[in-house]
């Protein structure tokens, strides 16, 4: 939330003691169904620490000059319809209401589990949600930004690399996802604030780091280290590229509810 401007059947793995690996294993959807999905990670070396139900971060949103504390947290990953939702806090960012928090509906684009299971949802690099007011221009230049490509890239070139991260053979260590703020906390009525925004959406990768056997680092180019996240905020009327940097909350014991405070 901104400041607004004045307003294929079941392969057998080789024959070893560790998890198969990335390419080992393609599962029909029929097979998925009948596996919680924790299994499914779990079985193809893909269980993560940092995107997983009640994960925790923390961090703050630039606009200009002025920074903001965020707090986020997921709150459910759904692998199948590769959909997360989470709640998202920003402190100061109008003075009638010192803490705003939003409960947000986010798509993960480079899923991993659909290079592994067939007829899954999958989104596009470019917005598909016509209502967000993006068009493939600002989708490619947010991405451009995000993925650290050099300013010489062409239209072509980005692309062909963001093709190459959704099919796993880039950038494996990073999830790529756009989040939508879909209504404020505690009343849900509540649409408008003064001086404030969530009809936006953020552009938002975040590096899993080692926390999947599975993913081990190709690219090591990333600025990103493990459990940190880097967005945009884009919306028509606020300042383009509000940038956004969080970081993972370490987590004693088993996970709780998040308190927002």
């Amino acid at each position: 939330m901104p400041v607004t401007e004045q307003r294929t059947p079941l392969k057998q793995p080789v024959e070893k003691a560790s998890s198969p690996s990335a390419d080992a294993l393609l599962l029909p959807f029929n097979i998925q169904k009948r596996l919680d999905c924790s299994d499914l990670l779990s079985l193809l070396g893909l269980s993560n620490t940092y995107l997983r139900s009640n994960a925790k971060f923390v961090g703050e949103q630039q606009s200009g000059c002025a920074r903001y504390k965020i707090k986020v947290e997921f709150k459910s990953v759904h692998w199948a319809s590769s959909i997360v939702t989470g709640f998202f806090q920003i402190s100061g960012l109008i003075d009638e209401h010192p803490l705003i928090t939003t409960c947000f509906k986010g798509e993960i684009i480079n899923n991993p589990l659909a290079r592994h299971v067939k007829d899954m949802k999958k989104f596009s690099f470019i917005t598909e949600e016509k209502n967000w007011s993006s068009f493939p221009k600002n989708d490619l230049d947010h991405w451009k930004k995000l993925t650290g490509s050099p300013p010489n890239y062409t239209e072509e070139d980005l692309r062909k690399k963001l093709q190459k991260i959704k099919s796993g053979h880039d950038d494996p260590l990073l999830i790529y996802m756009r989040w939508k703020e879909e209504f404020l906390l505690p009343d849900s009525r509540v649409k408008l604030l003064t001086g404030a925004s969530f009809e936006g959406f953020y552009y938002v990768v975040l590096n899993i780091g080692s926390g999947s056997a599975d993913f081990q680092p190709r690219n090591k180019k990333s600025k990103l280290v493990p459990g940190t996240m880097s967005g945009l905020y884009f919306y028509t009327q606020s300042e383009k590229f509000q940038s956004l940097s969080l970081r993972y909350v370490e987590q004693r014991g088993m996970p709780q509810a998040y308190t927002f405070a």
